[in-house]
């Protein structure tokens, strides 16, 4: 398995914007919960953090295109 440090330039920018992205749909997720955030006095917060969250959740969801072979790395999960 390949460490952050052993991989070139902008595969660690793609790395680290994956894992920001994974970061704010967490926060999402937490905020999308009414028991974690109370946000009765902001109903359109309420229902745009909803909104977001699903549509976030669709496309995880989704199929997705296989890897090129040549893309670097292997997925040990």
């Amino acid at each position: 398995m390949q460490s952050a440090s052993d991989l070139n330039a902008p595969r660690r920018k793609a790395t680290s914007l994956a894992n920001a992205v994974h970061q704010l749909f967490g926060l999402v997720a937490h905020a999308a919960d009414p028991g974690n955030v109370n946000l009765s006095d902001q109903p359109e917060l309420a229902a745009d953090i909803a909104a977001l969250y699903r549509q976030a959740e669709h496309h995880t969801r989704s199929p997705r295109t296989a890897r090129p072979e040549n893309a670097g790395g292997s997925s040990n999960r």
